[in-house]
């Protein structure tokens, strides 16, 4: 009997290892995934703050944007009127030289004329001459000074010109940078198979390849995507390795915004939609989306 207690105390205590060795299994596995969930936690919270730090920082590049525009267009405005009156300066200048030619022309006509008495011209005196030639001169000076005149002016109209099509130039690269910084649509279809997005943005909205972009839920970057074709009012994206929120899935109805602040890429990357021929982006539901 003894030794039938002794062998059952044996194999229990022998079980009671045994628990508690998987036991502590299971707790070590536990706190592993717990330790590996927090991680992943900790990482996709970073990433959505970096995202709407970014997403706050190109509102602000967007806001000063559209202030030096303001500015520029004003420039603009002062030069423009500038450019007009220095304009209508200058024609008058050419009336001026034009009449003083016509004047010089018509003296020289008259002190080349004919010495001796005609029927329809009387003789020119000698004393005729000398006033003629000295009334001659002075309308020579005056024409030089008329010709100085005009070449300032020519070179003010240049200049005013010159100051006009860099001051449009400047306005037309920041209204280029604040289109793209608006742009501003909704997810059309999403292909999960090849990780691209239709967009309702095109290049008629600032849309542009390798422009990045943030993929919008409640107010909340979800994912980031980069746009690899483009069309008038449409385009495709591809969605960023990494980016995706844990648990999240680019859906249809979702709102992209521009992403100023990451760096653009030069063009579409190997072995994406816009760089090899695509199967037409299915829509959720696994329905493939309307051709455009």
């Amino acid at each position: 009997m003894a030794k039938i207690l002794l062998v059952i105390s044996i194999v229990i205590s022998l079980l009671t290892a045994g628990l508690g060795f998987m036991t502590k299994a299971k707790v070590d596995a536990l706190q592993s995934s717990l330790t590996a969930s927090k991680n992943q936690l900790g990482s996709a919270q970073a990433a959505e703050k970096k995202a709407k730090t970014d997403l706050e920082k190109s509102m602000e590049d967007l806001t000063t944007a559209n202030k030096t525009v303001e500015t520029q267009k004003g420039e603009i405005g002062r030069i423009s009127g500038e450019l007009q009156t220095t304009k209508t300066d200058l024609d008058k200048i050419n009336q001026a030289i034009s009449a003083k030619d016509k004047e010089i022309a018509a003296l020289n006509e008259k002190i080349s004329g004919p010495m001796t008495p005609s029927s329809d011209q009387p003789p020119i005196s000698p004393e005729q001459v000398a006033e003629l030639q000295n009334n001659l001169n002075k309308k020579e000076a005056e024409l030089a000074e008329l010709k100085a005149v005009q070449e300032s002016l020519n070179s003010r109209v240049q200049e005013s010109e010159s100051r006009l099509q860099t001051a449009q130039s400047e306005v037309k690269r920041y209204q280029s940078g604040i289109a793209r910084q608006s742009l501003s649509g909704r997810v059309m279809a999403v292909n999960q198979g090849w990780n691209f997005a239709v967009l309702d943005v095109g290049d008629r909205q600032g849309a542009a390849v390798g422009a990045p972009l943030l993929v919008l839920r409640g107010g909340t970057p979800i994912a980031r995507l980069r746009i690899t074709s483009v069309e008038p009012s449409t385009s495709i994206a591809d969605v960023v390795p990494g980016s995706l929120t844990r648990g999240t899935t680019v859906e249809r109805g979702d709102r992209v915004v521009f992403a100023g602040r990451q760096q653009e890429a030069a063009g579409p990357r190997a072995g994406s939609p816009a760089a090899q021929p695509a199967p037409a982006p299915a829509a959720p539901g696994g329905e493939t989306a309307p051709a455009e």
